[in-house]
């Protein structure tokens, strides 16, 4: 069995890149290891305090990713970028390609996307956060137009020519790790034609959650930190009454919480219930 670290680690892994399905974005950087890190191994190199949310663990996954990786070497992580004392953005990573002696500015995104039919049918995609307070067209348009250009910005090249590097020097790679889930029953071919995407889930409202759902499962509640896991690494499991409860919280919360669900063959799913 898997720890802990290793679970979400693996799970870092094993996250599809976006950029892979939704054509003329931008170039992708994919992320691919076969083997999975011992649990000492992540825990001399890895270091993650108890409360740390989900977006900076995976910053640490990724960093780890790439010092242990034999194609390339890491320069800078996390460059802040300021102009009159204040922030103005950061620079997620910059990787050299040890082969090619090339050199890369990486952006990492990590998210989880439903898809909603309503907001496909006017927009270039449906692809939303399971709290409608994010989409994919937002943070694609927040990489093109901010995040992406800091690398060419006047501070910037002070920055890089302090560690004798210039940005005519990089080419730009987005990491875009997204865990994508559909309306229930709703499969890939409907949104995607050619190459379709590993579906993580999918995900319903609360009214239907409850008057669809197997009552014989047995559910989990994940924290955020642990979206990221595949389930089947789950210990901890409730009942169908216990879980409606903790859901409906959430929801009064205005949260659309990640249920976890496994069935008496053993069968495993994710499911995001909506609160809206």
């Amino acid at each position: 069995m898997l720890t802990d670290l290793q679970s979400q680690y693996s799970g870092f892994l094993n996250t599809p890149s976006l950029l892979e399905y939704i054509p003329n974005t931008f170039d992708p950087f994919l992320v691919q290891q076969d083997v999975l890190p011992s649990e000492e191994a992540l825990k001399k190199h890895i270091h993650i305090h108890p409360n740390e949310v989900l977006g900076k663990r995976v910053e640490h996954f990724f960093e780890y990713y790439i010092k242990t990786h034999s194609a390339f070497e890491l320069l800078r992580s996390g460059i802040q970028v300021f102009k009159e004392k204040q922030t103005i953005g950061e620079l997620d990573f910059l990787v050299k390609n040890i082969a090619t002696q090339s050199f890369l500015h990486i952006e990492l995104v990590y998210k989880f996307y439903i898809y909603d039919p309503t907001i496909a049918a006017s927009n270039e995609t449906g692809w939303i956060g399971p709290n409608r307070k994010d989409s994919y067209d937002l943070k694609s348009n927040k990489l093109l137009k901010k995040q992406l250009p800091l690398l060419y910005n006047e501070e910037t090249e002070k920055i890089l020519a302090s560690l004798n590097l210039s940005s005519q020097n990089f080419e730009q790679r987005v990491c875009f790790l997204t865990q994508l889930y559909l309306p229930l029953h709703m499969k890939a071919s409907a949104i995607f034609e050619e190459r379709k995407p590993p579906i993580a889930g999918f995900w319903t409202s609360f009214h239907d959650f409850k008057n669809q759902f197997d009552q014989d499962a047995v559910y989990y509640l994940p924290l955020k930190k642990e979206w990221i896991i595949n389930p089947a690494h789950g210990t901890t499991w409730i009942s169908f009454v216990e879980i409606l409860s903790q859901i409906e919280q959430a929801c009064e919360q205005k949260k659309s919480p990640m249920v976890w669900i496994k069935t008496k063959e053993d069968q495993y799913q994710k499911i995001f219930i909506t609160w809206w």
